[in-house]
């Protein structure tokens, strides 16, 4: 029972290295970036594979570094060297894919892509703020990859801010539910960089400049009229969850509205390109 309770906790740990509930909103970012570029369905779906490739290497990274300064004993399981190698393998695989089925344009988004997985792997930068305009920077790369495959447009660079002032608030939002955990640590988070009011307001500031930018980019860039169905959804239900964030700031409503601004938000918007494009 022991040895098979020990294999189970073995293959729970060696999944996580793909970190699937992340690694495919990069795929979708990605993939539906690059359809609403004009490459067609089978390219936008190479993309996707990329895009999904390049974030299983970013997190395997992520998880070395952080085995490696003994952040988080529970990816022991797993050895340093077969993270290293995730790292290796799933990063040339996006590489070839990105080079061999888009321009060589899009391969300046991926390299940039990767320069910020290895600064926030070994906590090159520090500072909360930095840190959290970094992993929007991350998602809105991932979007201009995809775009990039494809014909570009500067109206694009609409929904890639979309999804960095999206991305940044949910940081804020998580911040705000893990504050009691992170208290006992000394990870650097925006409620103990800014104070939980402050975080809140700059919360609500990048979800407004997220909602306006979607907004914008329908009567700028003409999209298709389906795009408003989902970017609807996202601003009608975004605002009733501002409201109840506002009244009731904090932990426990942080914890209830998480999944709201992380991944309903981030596939919301995927859904909006998809469908402005049909």
């Amino acid at each position: 029972m022991t040895e098979n309770k020990e294999q189970m906790s073995k293959t729970k740990a060696f999944l996580r290295l793909f970190r699937f509930s992340r690694t495919l909103m990069a795929a979708a970012i990605t993939g539906s970036a690059a359809f609403t570029a004009g490459t067609g369905p089978v390219t936008a779906l190479w993309l996707a594979l990329a895009g999904w490739c390049l974030a299983v290497g970013g997190f395997s990274l992520s998880a070395y570094a952080r085995q490696r300064s003994q952040e988080k004993k529970t990816e022991d399981l797993i050895a340093p060297a077969l993270k290293i190698v995730f790292f290796l393998v799933f990063t040339a695989a996006s590489f070839a894919v990105t080079f061999l089925t888009a321009p060589l344009t899009a391969l300046i988004p991926w390299g940039l892509i990767l320069i910020i997985v290895i600064c926030l792997s070994f906590q090159l930068f520090k500072d909360a703020i930095v840190r959290t305009f970094l992993i929007g920077l991350l998602h809105a790369l991932h979007m201009l990859m995809g775009f990039a495959a494809g014909t570009l447009n500067p109206k694009l660079a609409l929904p890639a801010a979309m999804l960095f002032f999206a991305v940044f608030a949910a940081r804020g939002v998580i911040d705000i539910r893990n504050f009691p955990e992170d208290l006992m640590t000394r990870k650097l988070t925006l409620p103990k960089r800014l104070g939980m009011t402050k975080t809140v307001i700059l919360s609500i500031i990048c979800l407004t400049l997220a909602y306006v930018s979607g907004i914008v980019f329908y009567f700028v860039a003409k999209p298709g009229f389906l795009y408003l169905i989902p970017i609807g959804i996202l601003v009608l239900t975004g605002a009733v969850c501002v409201v109840r964030f506002v009244k009731k700031a904090g932990p426990p409503m942080a914890r209830k509205l998480t999944p709201f601004f992380t991944t309903i938000t981030v596939l919301l918007i995927c859904l909006s390109l998809i469908l402005g494009k049909l």
